[in-house]
């Protein structure tokens, strides 16, 4: 505490709220605003709709979704042409051979 402490002969402070009032003009804490929480909260969801950063980010992922709907549906219907495809091709070799 001695570079807390006063110029003048004596105790560096008289009672623990000078001691306080040093620090804290030396040292202000943090934005005393946001220890309001509830405006803050109200503050962050404002501008949370209003940032046009998000923005992008949803039409991103409206994107991607839309593209792997359309993949897995690809998918499913090559999968099915190609099944009746081989089924078609069998046939025709069995009846071919006879059997």
């Amino acid at each position: 505490m001695e570079c807390l402490k006063n110029d003048a002969e004596g105790p560096p402070f008289s009672d623990l709220s000078d001691l306080w009032l040093n620090i804290w003009t030396r040292y202000p804490p943090i934005n005393l605003s946001i220890m309001n929480t509830e405006e803050t909260t109200q503050q962050e969801r404002s501008s949370f709709w209003n940032d046009e950063d998000g923005t992008t980010a949803v039409e991103y992922a409206v994107m991607l979704a839309l593209i792997i709907a359309v993949c897995i549906g690809s998918v499913a219907t090559l999968t099915t042409e190609t099944k009746k495809s081989f089924d078609e091709s069998g046939d025709a070799i069995a009846g071919a051979m006879g059997n």
